[in-house]
């Protein structure tokens, strides 16, 4: 089993999404996801970041950004043209992730971070994701050096849509294995999906399943 290790290039790599059952680790992995991304940048000027905190999840983020909740307070920091920004909004408002999804198109070559996309991206039927600015930022993410990363507890939360796109797909223990078929490929990985232990989860990267496991936030 492989320790996972997140690797960015927003040309091959600017989506991906993390789905299980609650409490074995899909947020630990993001926030393992939002830490590396944070140590690659520390050198560069240009370091836009944005977590959006539905549930307000202390033990996994407060270590992370400047803590807002309202458009205007968003508007206040990157309303303009900025090089620099960690925010973490803490928020269940639809219209305000709309909001935020248009602002990261505007400024481009940004970190879009969201645990439990549920709360904002119906999974209704149709070739459109709702809000429209998230679909329109999934849609031209690789030609805005957009990343987006993303959690769930099951794929039927999911948009069809997003989870296509995903390039980089992380499956922790689910009973809801039959829209992954073909990301897991093989009757054993999809038997296996169903009984990871914590940590476990296989990811899958350019049509690739392999067996890893989240990485100790102290090592």
């Amino acid at each position: 089993m492989k320790t996972y290790k997140f690797e960015d290039d927003p040309q091959t790599l600017n989506i991906r999404v993390n789905v299980g059952m609650t409490g074995f680790g899909k947020t630990s992995l993001l926030a393992h996801q939002l830490r590396s991304i944070v140590q690659q940048n520390k050198k560069l000027k240009r370091d836009k970041i944005i977590l959006f905190d539905p549930s307000q999840d202390d033990f996994h983020f407060s270590w992370f950004g400047r803590r807002l909740s309202t458009a205007q307070e968003i508007h206040n920091v990157a309303g303009k043209p900025i090089d620099a920004f960690h925010l973490r909004v803490i928020s269940r408002d639809e219209n305000l992730f709309d909001y935020v999804c248009w602002l990261a198109r505007q400024h481009e070559d940004v970190f879009l971070c969201v645990d439990e996309l549920w709360n904002f991206v119906p999974t209704k039927a149709g070739a459109r994701m709702e809000p429209p600015a998230f679909n329109l930022l999934v849609s031209e993410s690789r030609h805005a050096r957009i990343r987006i990363l993303s959690t769930a507890q099951r794929t039927t939360q999911i948009h069809n849509n997003l989870l296509n796109l995903a390039q980089e797909t992380n499956i922790f223990r689910t009973e809801d294995v039959e829209r992954l078929r073909s990301k897991l490929q093989t009757k054993e990985n999809i038997e296996r999906a169903r009984q990871l232990d914590k940590w476990e989860f296989f990811n899958v990267k350019n049509g690739e399943p392999k067996l890893c496991s989240v990485p100790n936030p102290k090592s």
